[in-house]
């Protein structure tokens, strides 16, 4: 079992018209068996946090990494 962080992104453009990476959250997601289910798991409790059916209503990509707590 591995634990690991999922971070939300929205994907803005900067005022000289790149394209940039906005955190909206990150929800640990502790002892699970892959990053498939860190990734799903980790997606219906952010859309649950904002009150939606999609994690893509408040967010266009997600990462996900493995957690290393010391």
């Amino acid at each position: 079992m591995a634990t690991y962080q999922v971070g939300f992104y929205r994907v803005l453009l900067s005022s000289d018209g790149h394209p940039f990476k906005c955190l909206q959250g990150k929800i640990d997601v502790p002892e699970v068996e892959s990053s498939t289910q860190a990734a799903e798991n980790a997606s219906k409790k952010f859309a649950a946090l904002h009150g939606v059916r999609d994690w893509r209503m408040h967010a266009d990509t997600m990462e996900i990494v493995a957690a290393e707590f010391q």
